[in-house]
This record gives structure tokens, sequence and C-alpha cells, in this order.
């Protein structure tokens, strides 16, 4: 589609416009989107890193350059979250070596999946144990009276 004169003019003179603005300016990045915490009142970013798939299969140290320089520009761009979990595989084993060895663990908050999909915090931690033990003799009780073999928890 051919173009007016008119928006050749518009074009020519953003173009030229664009010259005259800094390159830092033009391509800024806005603000991280943050959330609280609500239990220690800590912003966090809400994008994070998720180490499912791509961190659990892990076996070479070739394998962990692209891993290692994701983390590095993750961690420059001020994001914090990265997300691992036991059942991940390697992931926990890699992430954990890769922020050591950047010298970055205190500029990031690692968050740990469990078998609830939550983390329990020390002050927590007896809770949970409540919770666990409660779903578990629930799940006892409520299971046949003859015997079916091994049940399977959550």
């Amino acid at each position: 589609m051919p173009l007016s004169r008119r928006e050749f003019i518009k074009a020519g003179v953003g173009m030229g416009a664009a010259m005259f603005i800094p390159s830092t300016e033009l391509f800024a990045q806005a603000a991280l989107l943050q959330k609280k915490i609500p239990s220690s009142g800590e912003m966090i970013p809400v994008i994070g890193l998720g180490t499912a798939r791509r961190y659990e299969e892990v076996k070479t140290d070739a394998e962990k350059v692209p891993l290692r320089e994701t983390i590095a520009k993750f961690q420059e761009l001020g994001l914090k979250v990265i997300d691992s979990s036991s059942s991940y595989g390697t992931a926990e084993a890699v992430v954990g070596e890769i922020v050591e060895g950047l010298k970055i663990r205190d500029s990031l908050f690692l968050a740990k999946a469990s078998r609830f999909a939550i983390h329990c915090s020390l002050r927590l931690k007896s809770a949970c144990a409540r919770v666990s033990a409660a779903t578990q003799a629930s799940q006892l009780s409520s299971s046949p009276s003859r015997d079916t073999g091994p049940t399977r928890s959550i």
C-alpha cells in the first residue's frame, strides 16, 4: 500500500526527531511491577524464573553455560524470584551452584515449591506439620477397612 505524502512527511519528521533522543531513553524499561510479601513487607517483582524442565536434567558443565547466562541477565535486569523444587530433578542443585558461583544470593528471593505448592517459613513449619499430619490421618481414616494395597498421598 503506497504512502500518501502526508504519511511520508509524518514518518520522516518522526525519524528525524528520534535521532535527537538519546538511545538510552528510547529503549528505557518501565519499572518492574512488584508486590509486597505480607509477612515481611519485602517488595518482589511479580515475574520470576521457573526452573522446571530446563534446569532439571542438567548433566554437564556445557549445559550450565546458557543457564548461568540466563540467571546473570535475570539478576542484572532487577528480577529476584527463582522458583525451584526438589521434585525438579537437578534444578535445585544447578541453581544453587550457579547462584553461588555468580555470588548473587543476597540479591535473590529463592522460592521452593513443596508438595502443597507452598513454602513453609520457619514460623509456619509446625502449623504445616500439623496440617500434613491431619491430612494423612484423614486419608487413613477414609480408606476402606479391607487391605487394598498401598495408598497414595496427595
